[in-house]
C-alpha cells in the first residue's frame, strides 16, 4: 500500500514538472511571437515611411508623369551647407540616377512594399519587396534582440557573438538569400539586396583573410548585398532625397 502511495506521488510530481515546462515554453513561446510580430510590424512602416517620403519628393517637386531624371545626390546640397556627409550618400537605396540613366516613365507600382509570407510561399528568400522608379530592393531580416556582434566569417556564414570569447558558435542563416541572384530573374530593372539587422548590432565585421577583419557600414557593396542595422535606417532615413526636374 505505501509503495503505491509513493507511486502515486513521483507520478505527481513527474506530471507536475512537465506541466510546468510545457507552461514556460508556451509562454517562451508567446513572447517570441510577439516579438516577431512587432519586428515585422516596426520594419514594414519603416519601410513605407521611407517609400512615401519618396515618392512626395517627387510629387512636392511637381514632375511630369514622364520623368526625364530622378536622382537623391545628397552631396551637392551637403557641399553647399557644409555639412558632412550622412550614412546614405553612398548607399545604393538612393535613387541615384547621374550616370547616363534615365526613367522613361515611373512604374505604377513604384514606391509600393511589399511583404513576403513564408506561409505563402515556404520557399521565400526575403521578408519584403520595395520597389523603386530605377531600382528593386529584397530585404531580409535578420533577427538580433540582444544587439550582439555580427561577424562574417565568410559570404554565407555569419556568427553572433555576444563578446569577442564569445564561443557559443551561434550562426545565422542566410546562405539562400546571399547566394539569391534577383537580376537574373527581373533584367529589365536593377536590384539589390539589404540584410536588415534588426534591432541594432553593436559591431558588424567581416575577415577580409585569416588574419584581418574590417567593420561593415551600409556604405559597403558585398556583392549586390547591402548590410545595416534597424536603427541606422530609423536614425537616417530622412536624409534620404528624392528629386527631380521641374516642370
Amino acid at each position: 500500500m505505501d509503495m503505491y502511495k509513493t507511486l502515486n506521488i513521483i507520478v505527481l510530481i513527474v506530471f507536475c514538472i512537465l506541466l510546468i515546462i510545457c507552461i514556460l515554453f508556451l509562454i517562451i513561446r508567446i513572447i517570441n511571437v510577439k516579438k516577431d510580430n512587432t519586428m515585422f510590424k516596426n520594419v514594414t512602416n519603416l519601410l513605407n515611411n521611407i517609400a512615401n517620403k519618396l515618392k512626395n519628393d517627387l510629387e512636392d517637386e511637381k514632375l511630369k508623369p514622364e520623368v526625364k531624371s530622378v536622382n537623391t545626390n545628397i552631396n551637392k546640397k551637403r557641399k553647399k551647407n557644409n555639412k558632412q556627409p550622412t550614412l546614405f550618400d553612398e548607399l545604393d537605396i538612393n535613387l541615384d540616377l547621374e550616370q547616363e540613366e534615365e526613367i522613361t516613365k515611373i512604374p505604377d507600382n513604384a514606391f509600393k512594399v511589399e511583404r513576403v509570407s513564408k506561409k505563402n510561399n515556404a520557399q521565400a528568400l526575403y521578408d519584403f519587396k520595395m520597389v523603386l522608379p530605377n531600382k528593386i530592393l529584397f530585404i531580409k531580416i535578420i533577427p538580433n534582440f540582444s544587439n550582439a556582434e555580427i561577424c562574417m566569417n565568410n559570404a554565407v556564414k555569419w556568427q553572433i557573438k555576444k563578446s569577442f570569447n564569445d564561443k557559443s558558435n551561434k550562426f545565422i542563416d542566410v546562405d539562400e538569400f546571399v547566394r539569391f541572384d534577383p537580376q537574373k530573374e527581373i533584367d529589365y530593372i536593377k536590384t539589390s539586396k539589404v540584410a536588415l539587422i534588426y534591432p541594432h548590432s553593436n559591431t558588424i565585421l567581416r575577415y577580409i583573410n585569416e588574419c584581418e577583419m574590417k567593420f561593415v557600414t551600409p556604405k559597403n557593396d558585398l556583392n549586390g548585398l547591402f548590410v545595416m542595422t534597424y536603427q541606422n535606417l530609423v536614425d537616417n532615413y530622412k536624409d534620404i532625397k528624392c528629386e527631380g526636374k521641374k516642370i
